[in-house]
């Protein structure tokens, strides 16, 4: 039923609900996880279900991974989901001086972009997990490209974030010392998967 109101309370405080960089912080994560998405996600029974990915062809010596976007998935503020918001969101991660937790995980590999709807992952060593790394997730470039480096962790997308995912930013409240003692979402409407 379409409609109402539900509160979680949270430890700590939203610092980056920003996937590249939100690791430490629990709150931040669980932000996160309502508004942004993944290519894959890890469902409630430890299996790899697809998200933003339509399919994977995976080569024979397991170096290659080709991934399939979903068609007519939107950003927040209305703009469409791409293979560059995938590529972009690993530079990103792999970026030294952004200094995401999840860098050392890149290491080795590429990201390609084939097609507006299509990428590809080179690793230098077949790993046989590789999927479940691709459950990171995927910041938008329009955004985020416009924002240099040095400034990547004071932005205010970090605390005012546009996602793909099923919950967008509506508002928050700061005390007078700055510490943000309620953090509200709206349900999306045009969310890929429904609500």
């Amino acid at each position: 039923e379409e409609g109402g109101t539900i509160h979680f309370g949270l430890i700590g405080h939203p610092l980056y609900i920003n996937p590249v960089l939100s690791f430490n912080n629990d709150c931040d994560q669980d932000i996160s996880e309502l508004v942004y998405d993944s290519l894959y996600a890890i469902d409630g029974k430890g299996n790899l279900i697809p998200r933003l990915a339509e399919k994977t062809e995976i080569s024979p010596d397991r170096k290659t991974y080709t991934i399939f976007l979903k068609d007519n998935i939107l950003w927040h503020d209305g703009v469409e989901f791409n293979a560059d918001d995938v590529i972009y969101t690993v530079k990103a991660i792999k970026n030294p001086a952004i200094n995401s937790p999840f860098r050392l995980k890149w290491t080795g590999v590429t990201a390609e972009k084939i097609g507006s709807g299509i990428v590809r992952f080179h690793l230098s060593n077949p790993y046989e997990p590789f999927l479940q790394n691709l459950t990171f997730k995927i910041i938008p470039q329009h955004i985020w490209q416009e924002i240099l480096t040095d400034s990547f962790s004071y932005t205010e997308y970090n605390l005012k974030p546009i996602g793909t995912g099923p919950y967008l930013f509506d508002n928050f409240e700061k005390t007078s010392e700055g510490h943000i003692i309620r953090y509200s979402l709206v349900s999306n409407k045009n969310y890929f998967l429904g609500i």
